[in-house]
């Protein structure tokens, strides 16, 4: 999300709902959208990255999704991507599928970092 969408965002009916409810205590003083509220760890920021994305996929624009940085790392750029069944022009396609291999470097490196965000032990292979 860019500064002057997230702007505008703001000024969103549900979005505002959810900044009230969750009140300057979660949110600042006036409760306001930015990025920190989007990456708070709070059951009301959940709340709010849930509206906000109810926002964009409702957007008359027929928006295809979001781009936003993971709330657990600054490092992990993350993307939701929106499929509408009324609208055909909007399937998803890989063009090339590919397995996770673990002699490729960066396959290992991106489950490795990974199961250590998680928390998860490393699949038979993976760790050496």
């Amino acid at each position: 999300m860019d500064e002057d969408y997230l702007a505008a965002m703001n000024l969103d009916l549900s979005i505002r709902a959810v900044l009230a409810f969750g009140g300057h205590q979660m949110f600042g003083r006036p409760p306001a959208l930015n990025f920190g509220s989007i990456q708070a760890q709070s059951s009301g920021a959940r709340m709010l990255t849930q509206a906000l994305s109810r926002t964009v996929f409702e957007d008359p624009r027929n928006l295809r999704g979001i781009r936003y940085v993971s709330c657990h790392t600054e490092d992990e750029e993350c993307w939701a991507v929106f499929e509408h069944e009324s609208r055909d022009d909007c399937r998803m396609v890989f063009s090339e599928p590919a397995r996770l291999e673990p002699l490729n470097p960066e396959h290992r490196n991106a489950v490795r970092s990974a199961a250590l965000l998680l928390r998860l032990q490393l699949p038979d292979g993976w760790s050496g």
